[in-house]
This record gives C-alpha cells, sequence and structure tokens, in this order.
C-alpha cells in the first residue's frame, strides 16, 4: 500500500495516469554526527499538510489527511522557542494536497487541492495570525488537485494546471486586495504535478510534470503581460508527487534553479536520482550532481548558507520510506550525505526557521501517518575572520611576503583546510596564495606577484574552507609598490680633445619592466654647462647607456657627473668621471713629436727645442738634427686629421712651417721610434699618441724650449 500513499488524486492512479513520485536525496551509511533532533509531536497525525514559516517565525502546518482518505480541516502552529505545537481555530474545510503561500501582510492563504477523497476543489481560505482565525476567501475559477502555485513578486498567489476531471493548462492568480481570482495566460498545454519557481527577475518558471507520462517542457509566466514563453526544455523528463510543496524545483541564491529526482515515466520503475540546474540568462538546463538513490515524495530547504536540504521521500522505487538526507553545495555541484532523520518519512511538511535549522513534520512511513516532529540543526564550521595588512613592493622586482592573516577557532585546524586566492588590485589575474601557520592557527597568507608601476594598490585576499566552501572570509591589504632603484657607473672615456662624443654613463633598473621611455639623463659636464644625455639599451634589467656631446672651450682635467631620474621618481647620479681634454698644437691637427724613448708617464719631456735631436732618443735611431719637434703640415689649407696610431707624419715641403705661437696646457703629441730625412721633408712613423701637461717658457724660437710631463696615453700602434 505504501506506493498508493499520496494526495491530489495520486493514490488513485487512473485518474493522473501514474503516481508522480520525486526522487529524494537517500544518503549512504555516515559517520557524521547526528544533526536531527526530536521535537515536540503535532496534536493530529497528517500527511499532505502545508507548511509555512509565519512572519513572527512560528511555522504554521494546515490541512492534511489522517487517516488515508481523510482529508482535515485543522490546523497547527509550532513555536521554535519552546518546541510545542498549538491547535488553531478549524479551517473553514478541510483541505488535502493544496497550496499555501505567505502573503505580503503575513496572513496565508491555502487553495485548491481535495477536500475528500473523491472531490477536488476550488476553494481558497485564510488564515490570520494576528487573530489565529480562519475565513474563506475568494473561489478559484477551475478546481484543481497535483498542480503547483506560488507568489509573485508583485504579492499576488498563482495557481498553475493541475487536474481536475481531465489535465489543465489554465492559469490563474488571486489578488489579496480584492479577494479574487482572474484567469490569466494559459499554458502552451496542460500539464499536472510540474514544479513552479519564482525566478529573481519575478518572472515564473513551471518545469516537468506529467499529462499521463512525465516531460520535458518548461515554460516562462511573465506577470507583467501575462503570458507564456517556451524555454529550454529538461535533460530528463521528470514529474513530481507532491508539486504543492518544494519537492521538485527550489531557486538557488545564485539565481539558478536547481531541478532535484522526479519520475521520469509513469509511476514505480521510473523514479530518478539526476538532478539539473537551470540557467535563467541562457535559458538552458545542465545536469549538476546526482543523488545517491531514487527517491520521490522529498523535500527540499534552502539552508541559510545557499546549500540545500533535501529529506525524507519514498526510495528504491517505491520499495521504502527513507529517512536519508543528503546537502546540495552550489559551488561543488555535488550532493553530501548529512545525519539520517530520526524517523522515516514521506509526503512530511518541511520548513526553515529563522535561526537556520530545519523543521520537518508528519508524513507517512508505510501504513502509518505521522504526528511526530523533528529538527535539523546546520552543521557549519565556525566562522574564520581575516585581517589584512600593508606590504611593501618594488616595481618590476619579484615580491614574494605575507598579504594576509586570518583564524579559526577550530583549536585543531591546519593550513591544509583552506585555499586562499590573492586579487592584487593591479588588474593581472588573481594568483593562488599559500597558507602556513601552526595547527589551531594564527595562519599566514602569502604570495608571489609582480608589480608593473609603482602606486597604492588594495589587494583583496579570499580564504575558504575547503570541507565547507561557503565558510569564507576576506581580506582587504594594501599594497605599497615604490619606484624601481636605479645604480649608475661611470662610461666616460678618460681623455677627449675638446669636442667630446660619447657614453658618459651606464646604469640599470632594478625594475624588470622598465622601458626607454621611462627614463631622462642630464650631463653635467663640469664646466659649469650641462645638457640632456640620450639614452640607448634596457628593457628591463638589462644596461642602459647615457651619451653626450660638448665642446670645451679650454684643454684640463674636468669631472662629469650624470643623473637618470625615472618617471617614478627614482633617480641615480654617476660618481664623478674624471676626464682630460686635450688639444693638439694647432686646430687643423698639426702636432709636436717626443721620441719612445724618451716618453713614459710621469716622465718629464721635450717636445720643442734646439736640442730636440739630441734629447729624443728613438727606439729606430738617432733622429736628425734638422728636426726641432714640430711636424708641421701647417700649408696644407684642408688641415690634417689628428694623428692616428700606426699612421706615419711628415713636415711640409720647402720650408718647414713655424710653429704656433702659443700651445694648449693639455696637449696631444705624437711619440715616434724613428724618424728620417729627405731632402727638406722630415718624416717619422706615430707609436703613440699621448697628452702632456706643458709647463711655462714655450716660445716658437727654438731657444724657448717646450717641455712638460706626459700624463696619459690616447692611443698606442702595439
Amino acid at each position: 500500500m505504501q506506493n498508493t500513499r499520496s494526495l491530489n488524486g495520486l493514490r488513485r492512479l487512473s485518474v493522473v495516469g501514474a503516481i508522480l513520485l520525486i526522487a529524494v536525496l537517500a544518503v549512504a551509511a555516515t559517520a557524521a554526527a547526528q544533526s536531527w533532533t526530536f521535537t515536540g509531536s503535532m496534536n493530529t497525525p497528517r500527511f499532505g499538510a502545508t507548511g509555512t514559516r509565519l512572519l513572527d517565525g512560528r511555522v504554521l502546518v494546515a490541512g492534511g489527511a489522517y487517516p488515508f482518505g481523510n482529508y482535515l480541516n485543522s490546523a497547527e502552529i509550532y513555536n521554535p522557542v519552546t518546541g510545542t505545537w498549538t491547535l488553531t481555530s478549524p479551517m473553514v474545510q478541510p483541505q488535502g494536497g493544496a497550496v499555501a503561500v505567505l502573503l505580503n501582510d503575513g496572513r496565508v492563504l491555502v487553495y485548491g487541492g481535495n477536500i475528500s477523497a473523491s472531490s477536488v476543489t476550488n476553494l481558497a481560505q485564510i488564515f490570520d495570525p494576528v487573530t489565529g482565525l480562519w475565513t474563506p476567501t475568494g473561489s478559484m475559477n477551475q478546481c484543481r488537485q497535483s498542480f503547483t502555485g506560488t507568489l509573485l513578486a508583485n504579492g499576488q498567489a498563482m495557481a498553475v494546471g493541475g487536474y481536475c476531471g481531465g489535465y489543465l493548462s489554465s492559469t490563474e492568480l488571486y489578488n489579496p486586495s480584492t479577494g479574487t481570482w482572474s484567469l490569466t495566460g494559459s499554458l502552451p498545454g496542460p500539464v499536472a504535478n510540474a514544479s513552479a519557481t519564482l525566478l529573481a527577475n519575478g518572472k515564473v518558471l513551471v518545469a516537468g510534470g506529467t499529462t499521463g507520462f512525465a516531460v520535458r517542457t518548461a515554460e516562462l509566466f511573465d506577470p507583467n503581460s501575462g503570458t507564456w514563453t517556451v524555454t529550454g526544455s529538461l535533460n530528463q523528463a521528470r514529474a513530481w508527487g507532491a508539486p504543492n510543496v518544494l519537492s521538485g524545483t527550489i531557486l538557488l541564491n545564485s539565481g539558478q534553479v536547481l531541478a532535484v529526482g522526479g519520475v521520469g515515466g509513469s509511476g514505480c520503475g521510473s523514479f530518478l536520482s539526476s538532478a539539473e540546474l537551470y540557467d535563467p540568462i541562457a535559458g538552458t538546463w545542465a545536469f549538476t550532481g546526482s543523488l545517491s538513490t531514487d527517491l520521490d515524495q522529498h523535500r527540499l530547504v534552502l539552508l541559510s548558507d545557499g546549500r540545500v536540504l533535501a529529506s525524507g521521500g519514498l526510495a528504491s522505487q517505491c520499495s521504502t520510506t527513507t529517512n536519508m538526507a543528503e546537502i546540495y553545495d552550489p559551488s561543488t555541484g555535488a550532493w553530501s550525505a548529512t545525519g539520517s532523520l530520526n524517523q522515516a518519512r514521506a509526503l512530511h511538511a518541511a520548513t526553515s526557521l529563522l535561526d537556520g535549522r530545519v523543521l520537518v513534520a508528519g508524513g507517512y512511513v508505510g501504513s502509518t501517518i505521522l504526528n511526530s516532529a523533528e529538527v535539523f540543526s546546520v552543521q557549519t564550521d565556525a566562522p574564520i575572520t581575516a585581517k589584512g595588512t600593508t606590504f611593501g613592493a618594488t616595481e618590476g622586482v619579484t615580491f614574494t611576503g605575507a598579504v594576509a592573516t586570518f583564524t579559526d577557532p577550530d583549536p585543531a585546524s591546519t593550513p591544509a583546510e583552506y585555499s586562499a586566492t590573492i586579487d592584487w588590485g593591479d588588474t593581472t589575474s588573481a594568483t593562488p596564495g599559500t597558507i602556513s601557520g601552526p595547527p589551531g592557527g594564527p595562519f599566514t597568507v602569502s604570495g608571489t606577484h609582480m608589480y608593473a608601476e609603482q602606486g597604492t594598490y588594495a589587494a583583496t585576499v579570499t580564504i575558504t574552507d575547503i570541507d565547507t566552501p561557503s565558510n569564507t572570509a576576506t581580506a582587504h591589504s594594501t599594497a605599497r609598490v615604490s619606484d624601481a632603484r636605479l645604480s649608475s657607473t661611470c662610461a666616460t672615456m678618460p681623455v677627449s680633445t675638446q669636442t667630446y662624443t660619447g657614453p658618459t654613463a651606464i646604469f640599470t633598473d632594478q625594475s624588470s619592466t622598465g622601458t626607454l621611455s621611462d627614463f631622462s639623463a642630464t650631463i653635467s659636464w663640469g664646466d659649469a654647462s650641462s645638457s640632456p644625455g640620450t639614452i640607448i639599451g634596457g628593457p628591463g634589467n638589462a644596461p642602459y647607456t647615457v651619451s653626450g656631446t660638448h665642446t670645451y672651450a679650454s684643454t684640463g682635467t674636468f669631472l662629469i657627473t650624470t643623473t637618470i631620474a625615472d618617471v617614478g621618481g627614482s633617480t641615480t647620479t654617476t660618481p664623478a668621471c674624471s676626464i682630460t681634454i686635450f688639444a693638439f698644437a694647432t686646430g687643423k691637427g698639426a702636432a709636436f713629436v717626443i721620441g719612445d724613448l724618451e716618453a713614459g708617464l710621469g716622465n718629464h719631456v721635450t717636445w720643442w727645442s734646439s736640442q730636440w735631436a739630441t734629447i729624443n732618443l728613438m727606439s729606430g735611431g738617432a733622429p736628425p738634427n734638422a728636426m726641432k719637434g714640430f711636424a708641421g703640415f701647417e700649408d696644407n689649407f684642408l688641415g690634417l686629421p689628428p694623428p692616428n696610431c700606426g699612421g706615419t707624419w711628415s713636415t711640409d715641403t720647402g720650408n718647414s712651417t713655424a710653429p704656433p705661437p702659443s700651445v694648449p696646457k693639455f696637449m696631444g703629441v705624437i711619440v715616434s721610434s724613428r724618424v728620417t730625412q729627405s731632402g727638406s721633408i722630415i718624416s717619422g712613423d706615430i707609436k703613440q699618441v699621448v697628452i702632456v701637461r706643458n709647463g711655462p717658457g714655450y716660445a716658437p724660437n727654438p731657444g724657448n724650449p717646450g717641455t712638460g710631463t706626459e700624463i696619459a696615453i690616447v692611443c698606442s700602434s702595439h
């Protein structure tokens, strides 16, 4: 007899075509701690009753049947504080398999269903929690059993489809202000034992049902237009044996709709364990995790943490009334076992309480109708708490360090129980965090990241309890990212003619993300003048070179500094880079000569003298006495390039050009290893070019020798 215990015509297979039973969440044996506890029993055994949580937190259970075939006009209220039940005044009429909705004003509307085993009703009545009285209200236009309904966002109540001498497609709306029902747009086709869900957008989804055999169809009702439109079909045809209460579909916090179990055919033998999710944006269904067994006549309740509890029902293709319960976690798409009911029951009432617990009451098991009730306490991990921090980083440099801390009241908690993600606040993708700490905490979340630019960033760290994904904590941290450090070294050549062209500095950026456009350079030439530098090189950590061009007004030793600035504010200045600026004897490159055996850094040398040939000894032999030290070329109106090591020089033909009237303080001088004379032309090799810091006393007359100290080598041919 057990598989024929139902309301709204389900006991009469010839009327509705089949017993339509929904797959409840049967769970395997579990070692989990018991989550269900008995509470006060109802005054009257009943199954197929409605259960409605009132605004004050009490629960109204109304109507139903006891014994089988006898419908009740009694109702009672459960007080969650005392755990006791109190009878209300009698209902206006008996009702079982009805739909009940909590109106916006706090009253409860109960409508449709059966008033006797052979009579389907269109009557409706209202319970007022303030007076404790039931009063009649306007009747529906159509009698209905095995129908579904819900409260609309506009406060009206809705009745959809069902059965009354035939399958129905009509839909009607109840206006609480007038107490009347009015027909609205009909379903595309007749259906009973479907399930209605109010969506977040105000539309109503009606899914599944039967016309003698389960269907896959789903439709959307728009209260604004009063019309129905077809939406995506279920992947599995399914109908539910108790469409008047939450047993088939339920709205998740995400806005999706979960469809659970049901009957896939026309009765026992076609029970389902599968579940599906409806996406209201895409208008499509997708399978999600399945129940552990096929069941129907169960109840669905949305828990305070967003998970879904399914309890009781018929199991194993109608053969068993179950006490099993499972919880669906939307974050994982999976069902998990929770504590079993103390009493197996089907077609019971189930309602969430204000404190997060769930009340189940009545139902039947086998041939026994129940008055017992029990409460499910949601087993959740103690909430974790997180705290942000302020951490420092450098642009373009990989940061690794702590970004948040958190605690868990559980003294046995370990880092492995959690996961963490870090949103670094710079539009890059979030990355996993690493969690460390002793058992019981506190725990530290660390991460690795590189910020491309300096600045202050708001980092968000989310910690999740892996066992209970709904147990999360968020920490808000601040990253203070400094400009990367610059470092520089001298790159100036040690010697140069009066026009210097070349590098002055080499610098590196600590940031691996820097580019040329990030930098500017200023060169201070050491003579009270400065100019912008030209930068090449990079990017990132690769070296950059600063170069410049400058013409000195005089010769001497100068200290060049180069300052590099990053757009982010970092700067670096090279140490003072010493450079010796020299010039040849004339602006056209004419030069004096000394012998290679006379030359040497720090040596006192004579580059002009009547005794030049005697003083300047050479490894290639004695020079001619006619050579006084000046290799002229001044009659070459084109001028000459600066002397080049490895080359040669020769004087003008005919009378030798007179030396200049004065010479620079720091002067370039040719070093020759061999000087010869052919006729009036004297020539020699250029073994070196050196810089001589000249002493006083020079005059163009060889009787006034030119002398100085060799201080630097410009070039050598070996």
